[in-house]
């Protein structure tokens, strides 16, 4: 059997993109038209072949003088950056102490005694707490007055004032 030539064939099944277009990148500068590209392409990765279409995309690039087999940037990529800027809202009802009240509170935590005029203090009442939040965290808390509902005018006064100068002052540079 020397001096006979064999073929030998195989298929490769875990093909990363980047190992194909190393291949089409190879035979792009060798001058192959793409047609003949992907011919010895579809036998090799079989299912996992680069499409018709990218090895086409991929041969023009490197014909025009790319060098990467890395993904270019897409417009996509761009919203990372816009995720950065979005402010979220947070809106809850609180339970407000008075300063006796945090300290009653306290001392039951404990289980401290304490004499009994001091449980008898009034509530201070719930109120709205609305937070704001970035990517890097907390921007502004802002408590609603007493009764005050969340309308679209007011909500568009505390993102006008408040929160613009909370951005400002937090994230300098944005």
């Amino acid at each position: 059997m020397r001096g006979s030539k064999t073929k030998m064939t195989f298929t490769v099944t875990g093909a990363s993109k980047f190992s194909q277009r190393s291949v089409v990148q190879f035979l792009a500068a060798e001058g192959v038209s793409p047609i003949e590209i992907r011919r010895p392409m579809k036998k090799v990765y079989v299912d996992k072949c680069m499409l018709r279409a990218r090895v086409y995309e991929w041969t023009r690039r490197y014909q025009q003088g790319r060098t990467s087999l890395e993904d270019g940037p897409r417009p996509g990529q761009e919203v990372v950056a816009f995720l950065e800027r979005i402010v979220t809202v947070e809106c809850n009802m609180v339970q407000l102490r008075t300063a006796e009240q945090a300290t009653q509170h306290a001392v039951e935590a404990r289980h401290i005694t304490m004499p009994k005029k001091c449980r008898n203090f009034t509530t201070a009442g719930k109120v709205m707490l609305m937070l704001f939040f970035d990517s890097e965290g907390l921007l502004l808390y802002h408590f609603m007055e007493r009764g005050e509902s969340v309308t679209s005018a007011r909500y568009s006064e505390i993102l006008r004032t408040e929160l613009r100068r909370a951005v400002k002052n937090k994230r300098p540079g944005r």
